[in-house]
């Protein structure tokens, strides 16, 4: 397999694989968070998991996501500085970041990270060698859940690869950024990421859409109804026939009232209890 320059010099360069002569695929699997309410420990791998899966919990907030990730991604970048060759220099650099994805790709996954986790977002810059004043070749995102934090002002993150290799970077390697840092020097920068702050809300709507999409769509029985005055073999018959009306109408989940013409001296008595109604 060939490689860019690029990433042979990063430390992601582990990262990939052949798929011709691979003998597995990365699936692209998503564990369910169904039953993670309470968020584990700040400061630890696990909260940031949740954290990042948080778009899947609610609709709503995978939209608020998505507006800041597209307007940050998609804003016009100018460089200034005295010489035009180190700006076209810089330019190119931004629009070839993430091994050639581009600018787009390689913002959207930072302001994912930064939006989504704790330990916030990190940027290798990727050199032509170790050496502090070694040529910049390009830029390339890095997994927040697969860096951390050292402490340590000249070698301040710690990068594990897909092949659990531990890579340290140097304060001229690495670029690290958090959504409101928190003060207490023991997390070294780590911040309180918009999931963080809005994860009761996200709970919220997502127990409001779980609550209505149950109430409407699931398979508990819409109501039980109690009628005299009617027989067995006319209730069968109306049921069928408003099955066969639903079809025609192409409706799907809502079926409306079953009406039963009768001819009786008797007046009918119907108690319905509801199972699968809307609140007002």
């Amino acid at each position: 397999m060939s490689l860019s320059d690029i990433r042979v010099h990063s430390v992601t360069r582990e990262n990939v694989q052949d798929a011709k002569n691979s003998p597995f695929l990365v699936q692209f699997l998503v564990p369910t968070v169904g039953g993670q309410d309470e968020l584990p420990m700040y400061g630890t791998k696990a909260r940031d998991y949740y954290l990042r899966l948080s778009p899947f919990r609610d609709s709503m907030w995978a939209s608020a996501i998505h507006i800041a990730t597209t307007k940050i991604a998609s804003m016009s970048t100018e460089f200034t500085g005295d010489a035009q060759r180190l700006r076209n220099y810089a330019h190119q650099i931004l629009m070839n970041a993430e091994d050639g994805e581009g600018q787009v790709c390689f913002l959207s996954k930072q302001v994912r990270d930064f939006l989504t986790t704790d330990n916030g977002c990190f940027t290798e810059i990727v050199r032509g060698s170790g050496a502090r004043g070694a040529r910049i070749l390009g830029v390339m995102h890095l997994d927040s859940l697969r860096c951390t934090r050292t402490g340590d002002p000249s070698m301040p993150v710690i990068y594990r690869d897909w092949k659990n290799t531990e890579h340290y970077l140097k304060d001229y390697q690495v670029l690290r950024y958090s959504d409101m840092p928190t003060a207490a020097e023991s997390f070294w920068g780590m911040g309180l990421c918009a999931a963080s702050r809005a994860w009761n809300s996200i709970l919220k709507m997502a127990a409001i859409e779980r609550y209505y999409r149950e109430k409407i769509d699931g398979k508990t029985p819409r109501s039980i109804d109690l009628v005299n005055g009617i027989n067995y073999s006319d209730l069968v018959t109306a049921t069928e026939m408003a099955d066969e009306q639903q079809k025609a109408v192409k409706a799907i989940n809502y079926r409306g009232s079953i009406l039963v013409p009768m001819l009786q001296d008797t007046p009918p008595v119907h108690i319905r209890i509801n199972f699968a109604e809307l609140p007002d």
